[in-house]
Formats: structure tokens, sequence, C-alpha cells
């Protein structure tokens, strides 16, 4: 949702559009995609007149995009070496919406300047760790990319610091896959999608 809270910002499943529905009266609209990008996630600025987005046209590399949602295509942001976001599901934008949080050619997650596209190593970040969040106070929410339960920890810009954040241990763990985990900018709201595979055992006796 914009901040302003007047759009919806939503991807169909192919991702070959951007479209926007209205909160309240209007009508829904599709952003014009000159280049058909496929784009495989994207997020609202602060000012709620632009989206950040990271996409690739047909048989080129991904990298970030910013567009204007009263007019104008997508202009890019990135060199086109590949940059995309760690995950379909989520793009950490700060707070004054002048970074964003992707990973860069070299597979490594990096704070990218909306501007000019110049990059830095996120301070503390493991390998196997990704951003979830950029909070509104600054810090990061970051996860290991596998694991159970979701153990989200806060992440200090710029000393990488670290301090306890949440834990996503639902109670009936039985058979259970975490899948996508979307917590809000101020830290204390999230939502999470998981699947469930249950199975039983049997003993068979008395085979010749």
């Amino acid at each position: 949702m914009s901040r302003d809270g007047r759009w919806l910002l939503a991807l169909p499943v192919n991702g070959a559009v951007v479209m926007l529905h209205p909160t309240g009266a209007g009508q829904s609209r599709t952003l014009p995609n000159p280049k058909k990008l496929l784009v495989d996630t994207a997020a609202w600025l602060p000012d709620s007149r632009r989206i950040v987005m990271f996409g690739q046209p047909h048989g080129q590399p991904s990298r970030g995009y910013v567009q204007d949602v009263e007019g104008g295509p997508p202009k890019p942001f990135t060199a086109g070496t590949g940059v995309r976001s760690a995950r379909w599901w989520t793009l950490p934008v700060s707070p004054d919406g002048t970074r964003v949080v992707a990973v860069g050619h070299d597979g490594r997650s990096a704070i990218f300047q909306v501007s000019d596209g110049s990059s830095t190593p996120v301070p503390g970040l493991t390998d196997d760790e990704f951003v979830v969040q950029w909070l509104r106070d600054g810090d990061l929410l970051v996860t290991r990319a596998r694991g159970f339960p979701w153990v989200l920890g806060r992440l200090d810009l710029p000393t990488g610091r670290r301090s306890p954040g949440l834990e996503i241990r639902p109670a009936d763990r039985a058979g259970l896959r975490l899948r996508v985990v979307a917590v809000s900018a101020d830290g204390r709201h999230y939502v999470h999608s998981y699947s469930r595979l249950l199975s039983d055992l049997f003993l068979v006796e008395g085979l010749r």
C-alpha cells in the first residue's frame, strides 16, 4: 500500500505488468511497460508517487527501475548486470526512499542508491541471510534463508551490530513448512504463509 493509503500495488502472476488498485472509489490502472519488463518484485517509495522495481527485458539481465505512477516508462537506475531482489515477496526500501536492498551480480546483498545505482555492502550480513524489511527506525530486519522457526534479528546500520527482533514459531509445527514472511515497517505486525505435509507410518508384519 502507498504511504498515503490511496493505492495498492499489484503484480499479476506472469509479472508482465504492474497494476494499481484504488483503496477507495476509482478505477484500477496498468502502468506503462513499453519494454515488456518481466517484473519480479516492486515496492512503493515514500512519496507515494513513484515505485521501485526489479525486472528484466526479454533475454537480458535483471536490473533496478524507478517509475512515476503519474506517467512515463520505468527508468533504470542500476547497470544491466543481473541485479535483482533477494526474494520475490520483499523489497526493502529505506525510510527516506533513497536506497533499496537488493542482490548484486556477485550473489551478495548490498544497499543500492536509487539515484545512481551505486552500492555498498550490508554490514554484518552473512551469506546465508537476507533482509526482510527496512524498519522506520533505520534498522534492517534480517533472517536466514532456511530454517524453522523464522528468527528475525535487527541489524544496526552502519555498525552491523545485532539485537533481538522477533521469532515466528507456530504452535503446531507438525509437517509445517514456512514459505513467506512479511513485516510492517514499524516492526509490530507480520504475516506469513505456510504449507503442511502430513503422512502416516505403517508397520506391516508377516510378509513372506
